[in-house]
């Protein structure tokens, strides 16, 4: 019988988390014959692959390691009628999370795409990884402004779109015009409907920023998607501060050098989806809202007051740091150098071709 779900997870020496991950999912309540696990495997030396394969994984071997083509790997494979990527420090907080996205996608015959209800703090968390948590690095907190803490996301969401429908376990939302909220589904467990993906974007199966794209070029035929309700992830992220700061080079690395085939790097290939000039010309404004401190410095006291939390002052201090990166990145591509773009917890190296 075709699986209802294939979860898509890329992993590397994912032990630290990956049984967390995997006991969530088959403690679903839903059947777990109609669940697809297909872990995608970068060279895993850790036990990481037989774990997977313990809890009834299909485990794909991932070449190129990095996690952008494990997920492309994934969607190529995947026999579901729906599509939920899940990333291996990610664990589903309620059991009735397949349950919640099967039922929007039935009861919606135009909603393509289900949003999870943000990320929840793991017990203990250190700030290195509410932070990460709520808004990823600190250029995405200047640039997206939306926070993806599961305290705040779903009603943040309601205020800027319009609300179409709003049911116990879901809700309901249309984009409008202008500036858009920035969503990816190869995250978080957010959940798309394969076959209506294949069957209009087949170009986009074989490219790695397909499922990346999805939530934009899904907007070509419906600006409807939906967000469950108290159905939150918790992200397990980096526990300490040389994680969170390899997590931040990762993303400013694959940002700067990874180029689609219509020669766009990361964000510049995001942007082309943007309808407002303001937001296209944002990122240049970057650099004066770091050095001029003040700007920087007030969206620092307003996180610590919001939040109840003083630790957000090193919002200054890590906002100045991802500034020295994107400078010094940009600088070594305007040399002709390329990172060798991998995983969150590599060291990804620099080097000439």
């Amino acid at each position: 019988m075709r699986p209802t779900f294939s979860v898509v997870m890329a992993t590397r020496n994912s032990m630290r988390t990956l049984e967390r991950v995997l006991k969530a999912l088959r403690a679903q309540d839903f059947p777990s014959e109609q669940v697809e696990l297909l872990v995608v495997d970068g060279a895993s030396t850790d036990g990481t692959r037989e774990t997977a394969v313990r809890y009834g994984a299909r485990v794909i071997d991932n070449p190129k390691v990095e996690p952008v083509n494990a997920k492309l790997l994934g969607l190529k494979e995947a026999t579901g009628k729906y599509l939920m990527y899940l990333d291996s420090d990610e664990v589903l907080e309620s059991d009735q999370a397949l349950n919640k996205r099967a039922k929007v996608f039935a009861e919606n015959p135009k909603v393509h795409m289900v949003f999870a209800s943000g990320y929840a703090n793991a017990p203990g968390a250190t700030f290195a990884a509410r932070y990460i948590n709520e808004f990823g690095d600190p250029f995405s907190m200047y640039f997206y402004r939306l926070s993806k803490n599961a305290l705040f996301f779903v009603n943040v969401m309601r205020r800027w779109l319009t609300t179409v429908r709003e049911e116990k376990d879901y809700l309901i939302l249309k984009l409008g015009e202008g500036r858009q909220p920035i969503l990816e589904n190869a995250a978080c467990g957010n959940a798309i409907d394969l076959d209506f993906f294949r069957s209009k974007f087949p170009e986009l199966c074989d490219k790695p920023w397909g499922p990346v794209h999805f939530f934009y070029h899904m907007q070509t035929y419906s600006k409807e998607f939906a967000l469950t309700k108290d159905d939150a992830i918790v992200h397990f992220s980096a526990d300490h501060w040389s994680g969170f700061l390899r997590k931040i080079d990762w993303r400013i690395r694959n940002n700067v050098f990874f180029v689609d085939d219509m020669g766009a790097s990361g964000l510049t290939g995001r942007l082309r989806f943007e309808q407002s000039l303001a937001a296209r010309l944002r990122p240049y404004f970057y650099i004066p809202y770091v050095l001029l401190l003040l700007p920087v410095c007030a969206d620092a006291v307003y996180l610590m007051w919001t939040r109840r939390d003083p630790a957000y002052w090193l919002h200054v201090p890590l906002s100045l740091y991802t500034l020295a990166v994107i400078l010094s990145l940009k600088t070594l591509k305007s040399l002709g150098y390329r990172p060798r773009l991998t995983g969150y917890g590599e060291a990804a190296s620099i080097r000439g071709r």
